[in-house]
């Protein structure tokens, strides 16, 4: 704290600024978490625009580093959901190299608003690690977090038809959830992984077995029948599927 206290040559204190600047650090934290929350809520209402603002806000301000990449994570999902791929996609590599550096991974380009980004197959070599290492801790939270943030990612080239990139990239979340099922957000998320590998499989060129393959496991594992959608690709590419059931659209996969 030598930089914010004067002391005379007896010991006496002229000036000390280092309550007063942690007083404000703590003040200015509580505000930008509460700018975080407030987008987390417009971006739930739909108002994504006014959702990017708020996260821009907290990005741009001088928040911990945890806030920091809270922001920049948020800013690209929300993005994605807006339908800004291009964009969403150089924001979210940012966001997963800046939250592989709060785990001791190092990668070139972060920042992608420079217009430098991190090299998208070292992201996924890394992250794969890390997720793995989540999954055995259990560290469930945290595990929700990063699959959120790699589907978005995921979805920025699905939707570009981008196949090989999202198929890279979706590979990586169902070769570790596979390893958990027992978290309830892992069980919802599995089954959308894999109806998302069968989209990105049936954009290549001769690979329709995978994406039946993938369409199949959705189906099986979508319990609740939230994806309905996707046991109907199955009869598309398979009409002799026993559990394609004639005269009807409905399928239920057991």
């Amino acid at each position: 704290h030598s930089v914010l206290r004067v002391e005379t040559p007896n010991g006496e204190t002229l000036v000390d600024l280092t309550q007063e600047s942690q007083v404000e650090y703590l003040r200015d934290s509580a505000q930008f978490s509460t700018r975080l929350s407030e987008g987390q809520n417009l971006a739930k209402e739909g108002n994504l625009d006014e959702a990017i603002a708020a996260y821009r806000e907290v990005f741009d301000g001088d928040g911990s580093p945890e806030q920091l990449v809270e922001a920049r994570r948020l800013w690209g999902i929300a993005l994605q959901q807006l339908g800004e791929y291009e964009e969403a996609e150089a924001v979210l590599l940012d966001a997963l190299a800046r939250m592989l550096a709060q785990e001791g991974f190092f990668h070139e380009g972060i920042g992608g608003d420079t217009g430098h980004l991190p090299d998208s197959n070292e992201l996924r070599q890394d992250w794969e690690a890390h997720l793995s290492n989540l999954s055995l801790k259990k560290e469930l939270v945290q595990l929700a977090e990063w699959m959120e943030t790699i589907e978005a990612l995921g979805l920025t080239y699905r939707y570009r038809r981008l196949h090989v990139e999202g198929i890279q990239t979706f590979k990586k979340l169902t070769a570790m959830s596979s390893e958990d099922v027992s978290s309830s957000f892992i069980v919802r998320a599995l089954p959308r992984t894999h109806a998302h590998l069968g989209y990105c499989y049936a954009m290549a060129q001769g690979r329709e077995v995978n994406a039946l393959f993938h369409f199949e496991e959705a189906c099986k594992l979508d319990k609740r029948e939230q994806l309905p959608e996707v046991c109907d690709q199955v009869c598309k590419l398979n009409p002799k599927h026993p559990e394609c059931q004639p005269r009807s659209k409905k399928v239920v996969f057991q």
